[in-house]
Parts: C-alpha cells; structure tokens; sequence
C-alpha cells in the first residue's frame, strides 16, 4: 500500500532518532541520556555533558530533536547560567523556560544535511563553548540587524526604512534625524538632518525613496518627527539595553564626549520621541536601532529642581523612575550597497560598481540584459531605445502591463531603481542613426567600459559598429532568431574583429554554423507593430536563455576574466520538425552552447584588423 506523506516523514524520523540513539551509545558512560521520548510531544530531548581539554569546565546542554527533524536541524540548548540569550544564540519564545538555542550551524540551513549526526553537532557545540570562553564569539558571521534579539519588544509598525544616501553623519557622534511616516502607517522613512543648506536636497532624496519603495503611498507630513542618534564605538553587545535608563548609560559609555549626568539631564529637558543608536557592521556600513522613547520626569519644585536632589545629582533620580520604563524598538529596513549585494557572492563587486555600460536596444533581450547586469552589480548604465512598450510585448519583457505605453527606457529606468536606488542611468529615448542623437551617443561610447547592442538590425548595428570602432571600444552584439530558439551572441574586438568583419567572414566561411533563416511567411505580423515590419515570436525562456548568456560574458569582460571565443551560438528549445528549416547538425541538440574563435582573412576598413600573409 502507498504511504502518505506523513506516514513516510514518521518513518524517516523514527529512522534517523534511531540512528542517533546508536550514536549517543558510544560516548563515554553517563555523558549523554535520553531526556524525553517521542510520545505526546513529539520532541526527543537528550541531555548530558559538553567536555573537552581545551575547555576551562564542562558545560551542560539538551539537544532538542524537534518535530521536523531530520529536514531540519536539531537545538542546542546551553543549561548555564551563565549562557543565557548571548548575542550568538537565537531569540527565545516568550513563554519557554529555555535559554536560546546557540548557532552552531551559523543559522545557515544549507550548512545542515540529513544524516549529520550528534558526534558532528556536539564538535560544533564543544567549538562554540571555547569561542565563548575565549571571546571570539563577537567575530563570527552574526547578522548586523540585532533587532531579532529584541523579540519580546518588537513592534512591527510602522517599519523603518534607512537609506544610506540619506544617512550622512558628517564626522559627528551625535546629531538629529527626522522621521517621516508614510500615511498608511505602514512605512517611515528616516534622514539624518544636516547642515541648512542641505536640508532641501535631503527632503527630496527622502520623497525619492518614498516613491520608490511604496509607490502607491505617500509621506504623512503632519506627524513628521524629530529623533535623535548617537554612534556608538561597536555593536552593543550584552547585556541589550531594554529600559530607558538602560539606553542612557550605553550611549554615555560609548560617547566620551558626553557624561552620564549631561546626556540624561539633556534628554529630561526635551524627551524625543525617537532614539537611535548606530554602529559601524562587520561589513563596514552603519546599521541603526531605533527606539521608541519612554521617559518618565520626576516630581519638581517651583523653580524647576527635582525634588531632594542637587542639579549635579539630579540624573541619579531620573534614571531610577525610568529604570522600569520599558523601550520598544523598530523593525528596521538599511537601504545600502551591503544590504542589496549580500546575497552575490565570487563577483568583483567594487570593480562591477565602477564599470559603465551602453545598453541600445531595451526589448525582450535589452530589458533582461540590463537587469541581470544590474543586479550583478554594474551601477552606471547608458540605455538608448526609441520605442514604447506595447501589449505584444509583455509576455517577453521584463516590463508589467501597467507600464504598456510608456517609453522602454523610462520604464526600464523605473523598474531597475526600485530594485536599486543608487543606480546612476542615463537615457535616450531617439533613433541613435538621427543626427540629434550623435552628442548623446559620442558621449556614451567614450564614457562606457562595454557596449552591448540588443538592436537586432543590421543596418543600425553596421552603424554602432562605426561608432563604437572609432572610439575603440569592444561591443557585444546580441540576437535570436527562428523563433527565438537560436540566440546570437558577438564580442567585437577593435583591431581584431568586428561586426563588419564577421559578416563578411559569415558569408563565405563554412566552418562556422549559420542560424537558419526563416521564410516570409513564417514571421507574423500583429497590428501593433509597426507598417511593414515584421514580428518573430519567441517565449520568454527562450529570450532568457541568450539574455543570461549575453550578461554572464559582459559580466566576465567587465571582472577581467579571460574569455576564450567571441561568438557563441545558443541554441534553445526543440524545432518544429514539420518547417524543415535547413539547419546546421552543430545547432540541432536543444540547450546548449557552442563558442568559436573567428579569425577574419580580410583587412577590415572598420576596424582596422589586417589580415596575415
């Protein structure tokens, strides 16, 4: 009979538990017991003893096999006292008697493989024990954003967002910053407040993001607040500050500059609503955490003295009624280079930040080519194209339906600075063969460290051949054809070979494979193109198929990697076998890629390649 899945996922546990129960038998006599057994709860508990000569004492644990296990992994829970919520274990439910679990997997599920089994997860407890001791916990790969560790006191609205181009501490250690709610309640946005001058330059990036990132929103001037910040010298480690006499004493223990007596009394004077510390992160950006304030005044004299207290110890008195006050803290969104590329890993991302690169052409193939390189960190763009969006489009595009009727490059512009607001783009929105469009495009193929032409049209791309060869600049060239099946993709090299020269080497050369070509009748036309023009379909994968291959040879070009060929047919899906479209055996097996290395035998006017005796 067929098990169901929760028939096959006991089984799998109850296979698993048993094999840890055999492993556990072979540590020495007493060290570790079972706790609890699977029956009600279906958590099975085992308890016992962390030792090792390295280690200063021994340390007691239970490691919890959980519910999902073995797809997940299983709890260490450290028994000391002495261990309790340090900033390495993981936030603990409200109600648990239990400290938080510690991270010995890094909080990496990918780190975790079934079958890993407890003489493995008690080396990774014994190594974080002697981290502990040694204080190097602090090093390891903890995220920056600490506020998971404030779980009880979290409060979820409004989230805040924090850009860092709007975040300016100007060598300061202190200062103000406003915040900006956005009328749904849903968002706030925070700047740091500078120098009058550019305060007008600050509200505006403020409303930029704004727009951004909550397009259909917008900023609720009426409860715009003021807050104040103090960089701390590091992250504040335990123990976390979670009353407001707590926040005080942290800010003054970091800040020299101010004492304890000062800063309180200052604060006693004008409560903000808001507070913030800021910390510079292991990755070099600062990070905030930012407090909702509740502060509490002492009874006072007619004169403004606080009762049975002098002026110098005043902040005594105020600290003990706000000893119980409570700080909630937001959940906070950091807007920054860092945060957007954390996830992309093996690129030269400096190197990628600082690169320039034309885009002409922002159809199926342009829109996806310029994504892919925006999202790989390239963050200055040229983007050239002369069209509009239309319906035909969407099913291929990058662009939605909302933006049918806009200008391709706007709308790209749009789509890729919700995605990254720090991208540097210029467009145009003209035929670049025009003669307005020479100062643009001159201007461009100087500046650029690559060119790509997704145009598709030989007669254009013969003239961003001249263009691009005049300034010595290496081009990509990109196409599909037969329905988008096959995909083209040409690195012209000044002096070497360009698009003049593999034209004419295509003509006579039989080495190489032609794309089929395809008859009159088998390209469609659709009303919404233009007259006389006609249309290839192709399917969105196909169209991504070349579009990732064109961007990963940018990508390459732009890190200094080595690239072995300079044109790459890509071949996609099966043909439909009934057009009988003559076709070259090198092009017939589906997905897959094939380089070669042209070499023209003609001296090239264009270029200036001169061929070898």
């Amino acid at each position: 009979m067929k098990l169901s899945l929760s028939q096959l996922k006991k089984g799998l546990r109850e296979k698993h538990l048993a094999f840890e129960k055999e492993a556990f038998s072979t540590f020495s006599e007493g060290s570790f017991n079972l706790k609890k057994e699977w029956n009600s709860d279906p958590t099975v508990i085992w308890e016992g003893e962390i030792s090792d000569p390295n280690l200063k004492r021994k340390y007691k644990v239970e490691i919890h096999y959980g519910e999902d296990y073995p797809f997940h992994q299983p709890k260490v829970y450290p028994l000391d006292k002495k261990i309790n919520n340090n900033r390495h274990q993981n936030p603990t439910p409200k109600n648990s008697s239990l400290p938080g679990d510690i991270c010995i997997f890094q909080g990496n599920f990918s780190d975790w493989v079934v079958g890993t089994n407890c003489k493995e997860i008690i080396r990774r407890t014994t190594k974080w024990f002697l981290k502990f001791e040694n204080g190097t916990l602090t090093n390891e790969l903890a995220p920056p954003e600490i506020e998971m560790y404030y779980i009880k006191e979290i409060i979820s609205s409004p989230q805040v967002i924090i850009a860092e181009t709007i975040a300016d501490f100007n060598n300061k250690k202190h200062g103000e910053f406003l915040w900006l709610p956005t009328k749904t309640g849903k968002f706030s946005f925070v700047a740091t407040l500078k120098e009058e001058s550019s305060q007008e330059s600050t509200f505006r990036e403020l409303i930029r993001l704004m727009n951004l990132v909550s397009p259909i929103d917008e900023g609720d001037s009426s409860n715009l607040k003021i807050g104040k910040w103090y960089l701390l010298n590091h992250e504040p480690f335990d123990p976390l500050p979670h009353s407001t006499s707590d926040l005080l004493k942290l800010i003054a223990k970091h800040i020299s500059e101010l004492d304890l007596n000062s800063l309180v009394l200052d604060i006693e004077a004008k409560p903000p609503p808001f507070l913030a510390l800021c910390y510079k992160t292991r990755f070099g950006n600062i990070h905030w955490l930012i407090y909702e304030l509740n502060f509490t005044s002492p009874p006072k004299s007619k004169k403004g003295d606080i009762f049975g207290f002098r002026k110098s110890s005043a902040h005594i008195k105020i600290l003990q009624i706000n000893e119980q006050n409570k700080t909630k803290i937001f959940l906070t969104h950091h807007l920054s280079k860092d945060s957007l590329f954390r996830r992309v890993s093996h690129y030269p991302l400096e190197k990628l930040n600082s690169s320039k690169v034309l885009v002409l052409g922002c159809g199926s193939i342009g829109s996806k080519v310029i994504d892919l390189l925006a999202k790989s960190g390239i963050e200055n763009f040229y983007i050239a194209d002369n069209d509009s969006l239309k319906i035909g489009n969407i099913s291929r595009h990058l662009l939605p339906l909302n933006k049918v009727g806009f200008r391709k490059v706007d709308a790209v512009k749009d789509y890729l600075l919700q995605r990254n607001p720090f991208l540097d783009i210029n467009t145009f929105d003209k035929d670049i063969t025009g003669k307005e469009a020479d100062f643009w495009l001159t201007n461009a193929i100087q500046k650029a460290d690559l060119v790509i032409s997704c145009i598709g049209n030989d007669a254009t791309e013969a003239w961003v051949n001249y263009s691009t060869m005049l300034h010595s600049k290496q081009t990509l060239y990109c196409r599909v054809y037969a329905h988008a099946t096959i995909g083209e993709i040409f690195l012209s090299k000044p002096k070497h070979i360009c698009f003049n020269c593999l034209s004419e080497l295509l003509s006579e050369d039989n080495t190489i494979p032609r794309p089929p070509q395809l008859n009159f009748e088998d390209m469609v036309m659709f009303d919404d193109a233009d007259c006389g023009a006609s249309f290839i379909p192709g399917s969105a994968s196909d169209i991504d198929l070349v579009s990732l291959h064109c961007a990963k040879v940018a990508v390459d070009f732009l890190s200094s990697k080595t690239i072995q060929n300079s044109y790459w047919l890509i071949r996609g899906r099966e043909f439909d076998a009934e057009r009988n479209w003559k076709i070259d055996e090198r092009l017939k097996q589906p997905y897959s890629v094939i380089g070669f290395s042209p070499i023209p035998r003609k001296s090239c006017s264009v270029c200036g390649f001169e061929a070898s005796n």
